[in-house]
């Protein structure tokens, strides 16, 4: 049995250099493994799963580039076609490496359709319709990896609704976490940020200092879910801020290579996926909840608790990320009493008979009577008065005429008078 020694922080390079690993050769690293801390232990295992190769398999060119330790050209593959997501990358891996065991020694250039259809049937038998959703996309960007994706087509299953409203906590539920973690500056941060930013478990992990802006109240999510993997920015709460600030006067000082993460675990690196999964069932515990709280229970119950305060659709969508509606609308898991209440509102009972309204006849009121109104006089026009005017005038010019001629008049008689 050959020797297998391990740093503290990876699997040896001798072990990657061997393609062919007996199973007690893969027992000694177990044991090797489990004498490191847990959280370094259990990424170890993990690691060794992804390389660990069947004895009878065939050592070709493209096994070796898959299953060796020179992983590198189908993950770099993955992340030009696929995604950029590291959880999804290996999700990828679990599944060719499924693959590879379920066809033995045949190599992987003569698999046929048929060889396929038995092996997917055989996950139908060990996994859900949801859990093949993943597992079915595995294959086909394998499939497409290895230029065989015309000849052997895997169609991906559409995911069944199986949420209800114990996939999400209610807002008693969420203020007693935060309560339980009032203590812990860092666990406490780390609880608001989930809730009040929706942020996936991978997404919460890979934050940076960097990316919180505590003047602008956002957050920049790098590489989360999605073909692209651009970065995305969304809001945060002034409660996560406050939080993160305290922890952050507390903060472990990291190794070297590990100073931009944000949230540092008690080995002074990033935080890992165990590490988050454990705390939230160890606060869910002290916080005396008895339904079954994981970190991804945070992002639906921000969506439903958006939704019940009115919030639009577009806006929702905005802060989750989530690329069609169709997805969004799984996140919304209204309670019993919002349903009842909902339906009560606008379903109306058709069958009873409904009491004839009493038609409410007003008598009509006296009318007082109104006063005559005087005749009005009518205005006078003044074309009228200015005719009249005229007149007069015509009229006193006439007598001063006559006054005048019968001056004159007088005044000849006069005159002859004198001289006679």
């Amino acid at each position: 049995m050959r020797k297998v020694t391990l740093s503290t922080t990876r699997i040896d390079k001798s072990l990657h250099e061997n393609l062919y690993h007996t199973e007690p050769l893969v027992s000694s690293v177990r044991e090797q493994i489990s004498k490191l801390p847990r959280q370094e232990g259990t990424d170890m295992i993990r690691e060794m799963e992804l390389i660990s190769v069947p004895p009878k398999m065939k050592a070709r060119e493209e096994v070796e580039i898959i299953m060796k330790g020179n992983l590198k050209p189908y993950i770099n593959f993955l992340k030009a076609k696929v995604t950029t997501n590291p959880g999804t990358i290996v999700n990828y891996l679990y599944v060719v490496k499924e693959l590879h065991k379920f066809i033995g020694d045949k190599h992987i250039n003569d698999i046929t359709k048929q060889d396929m259809d038995d092996f997917v049937a055989s996950l139908k038998e060990r996994y859900k319709t949801n859990s093949m959703v993943s597992r079915s996309a595995g294959l086909r960007n394998y499939m497409k990896f290895l230029g065989k994706d015309k000849e052997i087509d895997i169609k991906i299953p559409q995911p069944i609704e199986t949420k209800t409203e114990e996939d999400c906590l209610t807002v008693d539920e969420v203020q007693r976490i935060f309560k339980a973690t009032q203590d812990n500056k860092r666990d406490n941060a780390i609880l608001k940020t989930l809730y009040y930013t929706g942020v996936r478990k991978s997404e919460l992990i890979n934050l940076n200092l960097e990316d919180i802006d505590f003047q602008g109240k956002q957050v920049t999510i790098r590489n989360g879910k999605g073909k692209n993997g651009s970065p995305e920015t969304i809001n945060i709460h002034d409660q996560a801020l406050e939080s993160i600030k305290e922890y952050l006067k507390v903060r472990e000082t990291p190794k070297p290579e590990y100073e931009g993460a944000l949230f540092i675990s008690g080995y002074q690196r990033r935080m890992c996926a165990s590490s988050i999964d454990y705390l939230v069932e160890e606060v869910r515990a002290k916080a005396k909840i008895k339904k079954r709280v994981y970190p991804h229970i945070f992002r639906s119950s921000l969506i439903t608790h958006m939704h019940q305060a009115g919030a639009s659709a577009f806006h929702i969508k905005q802060q989750s990320r989530h690329k069609t509606m169709i997805v969004l609308n799984r996140y919304i898991r209204p309670g019993k009493e919002e349903r009842l209440k909902t339906y009560e509102t606008y379903v109306q009972d058709i069958e009873t008979p409904q009491k004839p309204q009493e038609q409410v006849t007003e008598q009509p009121k006296p009318q007082e009577p109104t006063p005559k109104k005087k005749p009005e006089e009518p205005e006078p026009d003044p074309m009228v008065n200015s005719v009249d005017d005229e007149i007069k005038l015509l009229e006193i010019e006439q007598k001063l005429i006559r006054l005048r001629q019968q001056a004159k008049e007088t005044h000849k008689s006069k005159t002859e008078m004198f001289y006679q």
